[in-house]
């Protein structure tokens, strides 16, 4: 027998890159991913539009809707001054932002002068009125933080363009490394000109209009309408035909049952532990069930279906309680929709990405991760994720992995393969295998291998906390720290290959996914490259 849970593999994300032992110099680096983002950055020129060269000096209301909560955007009263060159081809653009004010939840209340000026200097305005401007590493003022109230310590660069004299506007990239850590790549930027801030307006400019330089600078389909409420769309979209969701069927395996639940979202700090007791329902909801808490057991939401939408267990609970406290982002605590997509499941555990829908103070999404199994079954939840579903039996492989392994890997997010020794000792009937990482060049530990194990017929080795030295990348100066899972299809006692899974998890969070190849170094199997066709003999 097997382990009764499907290997769950991430989809590649590489909006920020990772970088691992055995990477070429910053320099070249830097050129190549300038040659292949050249596209992501023409695209980023068609989201501003067209631009001209101007006088934006004056006061403006400057808006930032980021992609964590796009219909409460932090606003500022920006000073701006514009000197054009003497030639004409182009000029410089200085900014001093000062927070305003926000109620959680608002875009108009009290937005008052609050915390410390962010002053942008010298900022370079080609011929097109463009600019670029890297904010580096800021903290404005929780009072001026609709979201949650907390201070944000954030990492930011714009791009921008002048498309009036009573506008400009642009996109943001970055992230968030405080009160939660994610990336907001795909955030956008407006300024308005205003009279002062007697006269702001409630209609927020949060995005460029459009292309080109329209002197309308009013509302439009990008604008955000103030106050709309938590449960509404405050953003006018294009009509899009609804066709409706797939229509769902009942799992064939029994989810009746009491289960111990772990997730984590972006927007946490660590992983919540609950209790989830399913209860057999009609052909339209298949299951329902509550929520409850393992400290009082107290009901924290209901169960309303669990049931097969395009061969994933799709899992929903109504009104799921946060006690206050619980998070930065939520002092006050909170309510929220939550949605478990279970792309692993079987009758005794699943696992996979949930999001939490917050309706209560504020409307917010977050993504991230679960695993859940039966209380019952003889499976151990130890995290949130797929690869924290433990114990069960039978799931180590027959083959003999013990001895010393030559390892290459490459994910999407690296210019160059990995080398590195895998080394591997027999463990505990619950992590089959286990071992450590080293540095071909120094000898050096770089991670622990904490199991390999099988999982419906394939190999699954999980390593954590793997070390990226400081120094090898100038966007990782000071290191890092990742978890990796190798997922091997074909197998045996000499050689594997397949896919891995790199998860950065410090200094910030992000994943990247790729493939490897490895051979036990006495097999007389060389390791020509990270993929299954180059594993040859001599």
């Amino acid at each position: 027998m097997t382990r009764s849970l499907i290997a769950l593999r991430w989809a590649s994300w590489a909006t920020i890159l990772l970088v691992m032992a055995g990477c070429p110099d910053p320099e070249a680096q830097m050129d190549q991913f300038l040659d292949n983002t050249k596209s992501l950055r023409d695209v980023t020129q068609a989201e501003v539009g067209g631009g001209n060269l101007a006088d934006v000096s004056g006061e403006f209301l400057f808006a930032i809707s980021t992609v964590i909560a796009p219909d409460l955007p932090l606003q500022f009263l920006a000073t701006t001054k514009f000197v054009a060159n003497d030639n004409a081809d182009g000029g410089t653009l200085d900014i001093d932002l000062h927070p305003l004010s926000l109620s959680t939840g608002s875009t108009t209340e009290p937005r008052q002068l609050v915390g410390e000026v962010i002053p942008l200097k010298n900022l370079v305005v080609d011929a097109d009125g463009r600019f670029e401007a890297d904010l580096g590493t800021l903290t404005v003022v929780g009072a001026a933080n609709p979201i949650s109230g907390s201070d944000i310590i954030a990492k930011l660069t714009l791009s921008g363009v002048i498309q009036t004299a009573d506008l400009y506007c642009g996109t943001v990239a970055g992230e968030v490394m405080s009160p939660i850590q994610a990336p907001i790549d795909g955030s956008s930027f407006g300024a308005v000109r205003v009279t002062g801030i007697s006269a702001l307006p409630t209609t927020i400019t949060a995005k460029c209009p459009g292309g080109g330089g329209t002197d309308d600078a009013g509302p439009t389909e990008d604008t955000i309408v103030a106050d709309a409420g938590p449960t509404e769309d405050t953003k006018v979209a294009d009509a899009v035909e609804d066709t409706g969701p797939p229509a769902p069927t009942c799992p064939a395996v029994n989810l009746a049952g009491t289960y111990n639940l772990q997730f984590k979202t972006a927007a946490q700090t660590s992983a919540s532990d609950v209790r989830m007791v399913l209860t057999a329902g009609d052909d339209a909801n298949c299951y329902t069930g509550v929520i409850e808490s393992k400290t009082d057991n107290s009901k924290l939401a209901d169960v309303t279906s669990a049931s097969l939408v395009d061969g994933v267990l799709v899992i929903k609970l109504f009104d799921f309680l946060i006690p206050p406290g619980q998070t930065a982002v939520l002092p006050n605590g909170g309510k929220a929709d939550v949605t478990l997509n279970a792309t692993a499941f079987s009758e005794t555990s699943a696992c996979g990405e949930i999001t939490f829908d917050l309706k209560e103070p504020f409307s917010l999404q977050s993504k991230g991760t679960f695993a859940t199994a039966k209380t019952d079954s003889g499976i151990t939840v130890d995290g949130p994720t797929c690869d924290d579903l433990g114990g069960g039996t039978d799931n180590c492989p027959q083959a003999d992995l013990a001895g010393d392994w030559s390892l290459q890997f490459k994910t999407a997010a690296q210019t160059s393969a990995s080398d590195v020794w895998m080394k591997l000792s027999a463990g505990t009937p619950d992590t089959c295998f286990s071992g450590t990482i080293e540095s071909k060049s120094t000898g050096d530990k770089l991670a622990d291998v904490t199991s390999a194990l099988l999982v419906e017929g394939k190999l699954v080795i999980s390593i954590v906390d793997f070390l990226i030295p400081p120094g090898q990348s100038a966007l990782l100066p000071n290191g890092g720290k990742a978890d990796v899972v190798l997922t091997a299809e074909e197998y045996d006692d000499k050689s594997s290959c397949g896919a891995i899974e790199f998860n950065l998890k410090e200094p910030f969070v992000t994943k990247s996914a790729g493939t490897f190849a490895t051979a036990k170094t006495d097999s007389g199997i060389e390791v020509n490259g990270p993929t299954c066709d180059q594993l040859t003999q001599p």
